[in-house]
């Protein structure tokens, strides 16, 4: 896990040579193990190492053997030893026991198809020299970030923004996406491709892209497509034990290091099913971590606990007393734009509390996502069908329907509009009235991807349908990207097993109905079946079949708990010399306010410092 950037320069290598430093500079904090810097043909390419694999051996930027390429590289490739040995006996060899030499090899061989090879989280910009060209590439689901940006004939990219704003030439030119800032408004963050800058985009998941230095174009290519698939043909007892051997093998794959790494455990099904799967692997206790709050109904600690008992761990936990507004300026330098999931805050405390005792953790970051844990699917899920009608039918209709059309008519069809009423920040026509009369025209209601996105699947039940979105948008932009940044300003690398590629093109083959019961007297909703399953052997009822609470917090606190904290809001957002104004309504930021709608009310915080921090 690294920090990594690269651009290209018309101009002096010595001036290229000392903007580089900076830009790697400013990358530190994600490679406290050493830096990198190669200028050589027009490219220059930049790297901060936090050493994980090869500790010796790894140093990057990478060239080949005979110099015709060179690479910078930031992630782990869990399948490099094996792909090593094919390479070997294509006849290639190597220096060192790096996957960073591996990547290196395989785009040697197969060019840009090498990244269909890969299984693992990654980003890399790889300088084929003979061609005077840059391959940039992103890992399947989006766990590490890539940014890129092109104006006339330079072209940069980089693993955060700061690293971009070292370059005097993209700094000077940057404008407010105000699209981008309007989607922010409604979701708590930017979906991909766009950013807060009009200069800068992000490469999507499962994207490459090719640059040529004297002629740049950005032209993304999508490389890999999650395809949905139910396969009817097994039994739920065979899908059981089909789940159960992926899951225990992608963690297994998610242990390969050569340092000291652990585990973050909340206490909930995710993290809990990861542990125990680690400890059943590795001979000796894992390193668990934790953090809580005084506030009971937002305080994980007793599940954690039970959980490390049963499976046996070395737990770690700490009570956090959190003052949000004084983290926010360091929040906003790393993340760059607007990014409004307030959970960034316990993310980066419980980072910091791992960072304290070892530099790798794995998460069970995608398990919502993949097998349909999150409440909003079920709310959805009720909206759609009256009452009276068992919800288990709107998962199997739409095969019903394929089967005998007549008597099963598709149900009408549902829209994106529909699914993001159940998870925005806050509603359409709230979010526009929120901006300046003038600038309201220029916004759509929500991003042309998304819309893709949710349209692709079809035929497929409505849950397939959000469950993709979340997928390719929520995770990547929102969860992957707090986990990422959050944990990468303390130098901690965090694994995510069930966000595989692997287990990724699996669950796209499971019929939905396995991973959903409801309770349709009490309304409850519980996905994740085969989480349940697995660990009922172990945990009592209480603990598996509880309400899920997710990395909740204690925002109304943070933000109103007293006369100071809620005149300090209000301050920084309707004060005379505030930025934000500059773009929203102040009337309709007041009523916010008034409403202590505490996660729009931290949207417009974090906006606010990012206008302040940028001089907009």
């Amino acid at each position: 896990m690294c920090g990594i950037v690269g651009f290209s320069f018309p101009d002096s290598p010595d001036k290229a040579k000392r903007v580089l430093k900076d830009c790697v500079e400013s990358l530190r904090h994600r490679g406290p193990d050493g830096t990198g810097t190669l200028v050589r043909d027009r490219i220059a390419l930049g790297h901060s190492r936090l050493a994980i694999i090869d500790l010796s051996g790894g140093a990057q930027p990478m060239q080949s053997e005979d110099g015709k390429h060179a690479i910078t590289f930031n992630g782990e490739i869990y399948n490099y030893r094996e792909l090593r040995n094919d390479l070997m006996g294509k006849g290639h060899t190597f220096r060192t026991q790096s996957d960073t030499e591996v990547i290196l090899a395989a785009y040697r061989e197969w060019g840009k198809a090498c990244v269909q090879r890969l299984r693992g989280m990654f980003a890399f910009g790889i300088a084929d020299y003979d061609a005077r060209m840059l391959f940039l590439a992103r890992d399947h689901l989006g766990i590490k970030p890539l940014l890129y940006a092109q104006i006339g004939n330079q072209f940069a990219f980089a693993s955060e923004f700061q690293a971009l704003r070292c370059l005097p030439w993209l700094d000077e030119a940057l404008d407010i996406d105000l699209q981008g800032i309007h989607e922010f408004l409604r979701v708590m963050y930017i979906p991909a491709p766009r950013s807060g800058f009009k200069q800068i985009q992000k490469l999507l998941p499962g994207h490459c892209m090719e640059v040529f230095v004297d002629t740049p174009k950005c032209e993304p290519e999508r490389y890999w497509r999650l395809e949905f698939s139910p396969d009817l043909s097994r039994s739920e007892a065979e899908w059981q034990e089909v789940i159960e051997d992926a899951l225990r093998q992608s963690v297994a794959a998610h242990l390969v290091s050569d340092v000291p790494f652990g585990a973050f455990l909340s206490g909930g099904l995710d993290s809990t099913l990861v542990v125990k799967y680690m400890a059943e692997i590795l001979d000796r206790p894992v390193f668990t971590f934790n953090i809580g709050f005084n506030e009971e109904p937002y305080d994980e600690r007793p599940f954690a606990r039970e959980a490390a008992a049963i499976i046996g761990t070395e737990h770690f936990e700490e009570v956090v007393q959190i003052d949000a507004l004084d983290l926010l300026p360091k929040l906003v330098r790393h993340f760059g734009e607007p990014f409004g999931d307030s959970s960034a805050v316990p993310t980066w405390h419980v980072s910091r509390l791992a960072r304290e005792h070892v530099p790798m953790v794995l998460s069970g970051d995608g398990g919502d996502e993949f097998f349909g844990g999150y409440k909003s699917y079920g709310t959805w899920i009720r909206t759609l069908n009256p009452p009276h009608r068992p919800v288990w039918k709107a998962l199997v209709r739409p095969w019903l329907t394929r089967l005998d059309p007549n008597r099963w008519p598709p149900d009408p069809e549902p829209s994106l509009a529909n699914w993001l009423g159940n998870v925005e920040t806050l509603e359409p026509d709230f979010a526009e009235s929120l901006w300046r009369p003038e600038l309201r025209g220029e916004l759509q209601s929500f991003p042309d991807s998304m819309r893709r996105t949710f349209e692709e699947p079809v035929g497929e039940p409505a849950i397939t349908r959000c469950r993709n979105v979340d997928i390719h948008h929520y995770l990547p932009s929102d969860i992957l990207t707090k986990v990422d940044i959050a944990a990468m300003m303390h130098g901690l690398e965090c694994r995510t097993p069930f966000t595989d590629v692997r287990i990724a093109e699996l669950v796209a083959t499971i019929p939905p109905e396995l991973l959903i019961r409801t309770n349709c007297a009490e309304g409850e909703w519980h996905g994740k079946q085969p989480f349940r399953k697995i660990l009922s052997r172990d945990f009592p009822d209480r603990f598996v079949n509880r309400r899920k609470m997710g990395f909740s917090i204690p925002a109304d606190g943070w933000l109103f708990g007293d006369e100071r904290k809620s005149c300090h809001v209000r301050e920084m957002l309707l004060s005379h010399d505030s930025r934000i104004a500059r773009l929203l309504d102040k009337e309709a930021v007041g009523r916010v306010l008034n409403s202590k709608r505490a996660y729009a009310t931290w949207n417009l915080l974090f906006l606010e410092e990012w206008l302040r921090q940028n001089q907009f």
